[in-house]
């Protein structure tokens, strides 16, 4: 019993830490103080992302896209039908990690939808490889023909279409 008192004297006592005497607790200023940090908490939160801007956007999809072309470059080139699946796969595994990339990038606002439609081709590019792997090993030699046109399109339109957003390496 003798330690309640020391405990019941510390909680009558003023706190020295305490504000000055003749101080007084204001509730408004205790709303006002958290309803100010409400407010900037909320606008923090429903803040818009900035977008990057077009000369941001492009280098960054560039250094994405001489990666990936330098990964394809490393490519053995294929001498048997077998090989030319594997190289395929090792392509199309390569651009899916490319695509995968470009999607992360910050896009400028002005250039969204077009480089939506960009990444759109590439994706169409993967699903190509795709086909041409099917066309092969399956010695279909009539889709093969019409896969390479289709892939041949798609390279012609995501060529100019990257070429527009200054994104000159990925219309190579």
């Amino acid at each position: 019993m003798g330690a309640v008192a020391p405990v019941a004297r510390r909680l009558t006592e003023p706190d020295p830490r305490a504000a000055p005497s003749g101080a007084t607790y204001d509730p408004g200023m205790t709303r006002l103080i958290i309803t100010s940090l409400v407010a900037v908490g909320a606008l923090a939160l429903a803040a818009p992302t900035f977008a990057a801007s077009p000369s941001e956007w492009a280098k960054s999809a560039d250094k994405i896209c001489a990666k990936a072309k330098s990964d394809i470059d490393k490519i053995a080139k294929p001498t048997s039908t077998k090989e030319l699946i594997s190289s395929s796969e090792k392509i199309m595994k390569i651009g899916k990690s490319q695509t995968k990339d470009l999607k992360k990038l910050k896009r400028p606002s002005g250039d969204a939808a077009a480089i939506e439609k960009l990444i759109g081709y590439y994706e169409q590019q993967v699903d190509v490889v795709k086909d041409l792997i099917d066309a092969v090993k399956h010695e279909d030699k009539s889709k093969l023909e019409k896969t390479i046109k289709k892939g041949d399109e798609l390279n012609k339109s995501a060529e100019s279409l990257a070429t527009k957003l200054g994104a000159k390496k990925c219309a190579l």
